[in-house]
């Protein structure tokens, strides 16, 4: 069945579509974890500061 949706996908062109969506998705998680990142990061430097170590 997968292998189905995958031929019909790629007959009509949408494969590319779908891995460009997919592509832009996972662009945009990575861009959010990394500010996520950041963003603990600053909090453990501010209790360190606080908490004087």
């Amino acid at each position: 069945m997968k292998a189905k949706v995958i031929m019909l996908l790629h007959l009509f062109g949408l494969d590319v579509l779908f891995l460009g969506l997919i592509e832009k998705l996972l662009l945009g998680l990575s861009k959010r974890l990394a500010a996520m990142k950041e963003a603990a990061q600053r909090s453990l430097d501010r209790c360190k500061i606080r908490n004087g170590d």
